[in-house]
């Protein structure tokens, strides 16, 4: 049921531009996605009164909209439901938005030779909280499958048109060497974004090319995560780790009573709320390494047990 799968994706309303033949589709999973093209089956409306000899047809919920062929694709002879849409998060810290997939079943590097987690991603502020949602879920999902198709790069770079800053993975990494090359051209056709990247696949050897291509391009900082929770990096490398220290009161204010090494920039988000504010440190190619305070249950657990 092609309703079905757009209640899944978080879909709660659409609205049409009949003068750019775009839909606007928008919900609980995210504020709005941009389509130009839909491909549905809608078997249960196929001999409905209510559809027309080349129109197109799209029902999500009671909505009933019916639209020249000019507007929609319907698809009739495909089984398939789906919708050519990119789906960015916008994590509630960040000044900017991302384009993510799930956790860990994303990230084959968070895993060790016998197959166990490595510290840092034991407490992965991923697998908790809102991210558990199936509203949120839902697009990380969707997107491990949309990046295969053929026109994603350039709906990509036009869905950066308007913005300056941009964030791949608040959750999961490029575990694919075809996600990372097609990510590579979308940061080559967008120069005017700041492209910030973490993540772990340089532990394989067949990323390290489109890495080092990806770190030339003036627009991108790959940040290379560490495995460790006690701030360790990896040297010679822009990269960011996760150091102890940070001390939340009675009031919920947060104070960092740790030692942060020489060298190493502390991300201060707790002096905000959690929020990045003006803060661009991330992105900057001169700040060899972040350090983001452990923060979190999960994590928190982990640094008492390793204590």
């Amino acid at each position: 049921m092609a309703v079905d799968h757009l209640r899944q994706l978080g879909i709660r309303w659409v609205l049409y531009l009949p003068n750019s033949s775009w839909w606007l589709l928008g919900g609980m999973g995210y504020n709005w996605a941009v389509v130009r093209t839909v491909s549905l089956v809608l078997d249960t409306i196929s001999s409905s009164r209510h559809r027309k000899e080349n129109e197109s047809t799209l029902i999500i919920g009671d909505c009933l909209l019916t639209l020249g062929d000019n507007s929609i694709l319907l698809d009739s002879d495909t089984q398939e439901n789906t919708i050519m849409a990119i789906r960015l998060s916008k994590a509630s810290k960040m000044p900017c938005p991302s384009w993510s997939l799930e956790a860990l079943t994303t990230c084959p590097a968070s895993k060790k030779r016998d197959g166990t987690l490595v510290d840092a991603c034991k407490g992965c502020y991923a697998t908790t909280g809102n991210y558990r949602f199936p509203n949120v879920k839902a697009p990380r999902l969707e997107n491990q499958e949309d990046w295969k198709r053929e026109g994603w790069v350039q709906d990509m770079v036009q869905e950066l048109d308007n913005h300056r800053y941009f964030r791949w993975f608040d959750s999961g990494d490029m575990y694919h060497i075809k996600l990372a090359h097609k990510m590579l051209e979308v940061m080559a056709q967008t120069p005017w974004v700041k492209h910030w990247l973490p993540t772990r696949m340089h532990k394989f050897a067949k990323f390290a090319s489109v890495i080092s291509d990806m770190q030339s391009l003036p627009n991108v900082i790959v940040r290379l995560s560490s495995d460790s929770i006690h701030g360790e990096v990896i040297e010679g490398e822009t990269t960011s780790t996760i150091i102890g220290g940070l001390v939340t009161h009675e009031d919920k204010t947060q104070t960092f009573e740790g030692v942060v090494p020489e060298g190493i920039s502390l991300c201060r988000a707790f002096e905000r709320k959690g929020k990045c504010g003006t803060c661009r440190a991330c992105w900057d190619k001169d700040t060899k390494v972040v350090a983001y305070p452990a923060h979190g249950r999960s994590m928190i657990k982990l640094l008492n047990i390793a204590a």
